[in-house]
């Protein structure tokens, strides 16, 4: 660890501890010897950045404040540059296969229902091909440019009765036929959810879990109805207010 990064650090825990400092736990949290803390600890005093009123007892100046927060501020532009620009550029993407492509080919990449794909279709996003793929197959990805983070795709929640209000059989079975037309995700909260899509002919993607997996879905930028028992909604509800994600609620109850 270099000596600048090690007083910086040395300061944040300071701070962090102020006034009863204790130099071996600051040690052992990072990983350096006790006196090499106690060394740190005499030079950051000597520069005017640290103040003591007795053993174990250190607080930081004014002058130390402001050199912590320029400090942090210099760390972040950096960690900044070395994800973005050094390790987004090793970083290695998993992309289906549209099409057959070779090890070492430039490709683009588009999502397609939540997933990565790789093929030879103009413009886009850009990658490289670390191996040979045929459609279908997963294929590892490299040196990827302009790839962009899915806008996140909206819920549509139904709200269905419990079976001891009709279940399955006072559900608008209709209306869960035309909802599911414009999702790419359907997911089925509670037995009465999942027994009316069925009678709807619809398929469900995910039943246990249900409300993380519309969560992730979502995430991923793809349109999801979540059919909901009046029992489930709750939970289904909170995590999508949490994750932030827009939500509407539709009533599901067949009309008498």
């Amino acid at each position: 660890m270099r000596p600048l990064a090690t007083s910086i650090l040395v300061l944040a825990e300071i701070a962090a501890r102020q006034p009863g400092v204790r130099q071996a736990e600051i040690a052992e949290k990072l990983g350096i010897s006790a006196q090499a803390v106690s060394e740190c600890i005499k030079s950051l005093i000597k520069a005017g950045l640290v103040e003591t009123r007795g053993r174990g007892s250190y607080e930081l100046t004014r002058d130390g404040y402001e050199h912590l927060l320029s400090s942090a501020r210099e760390m972040k532009q950096l960690s900044r540059f070395i994800l973005e620009e050094i390790v987004a550029g090793l970083r290695v993407y998993t992309a289906i296969a549209a099409e057959e492509l070779k090890a070492g080919e430039e490709v683009s990449l588009w999502m397609e229902r939540g997933m990565l794909l790789a093929g030879r279709r103009p413009g886009g996003a850009r990658g490289r091909t670390l191996s040979s793929a045929r459609r279908g197959e997963d294929v590892a990805i490299a040196e990827v440019r302009d790839l962009l983070a899915p806008s996140p795709g909206g819920v549509t929640v139904v709200k269905v009765p419990g079976v001891e209000k009709g279940g399955s059989r006072g559900t608008a079975l209709g209306l869960l036929r035309r909802l599911a037309e414009g999702a790419e995700f359907v997911a089925a909260l509670g037995v009465e959810a999942k027994v009316a899509l069925e009678k709807a002919g619809i398929s469900s993607h995910a039943f246990f879990g249900s409300a993380h997996a519309c969560v992730e879905a979502a995430h991923h930028g793809m349109p999801v109805l979540a059919v909901a028992v009046e029992d489930e909604l709750h939970l289904l509800v909170r995590k999508l207010e949490r994750a932030k994600l827009e939500y509407s609620i539709v009533d599901g109850r067949k009309r008498k």
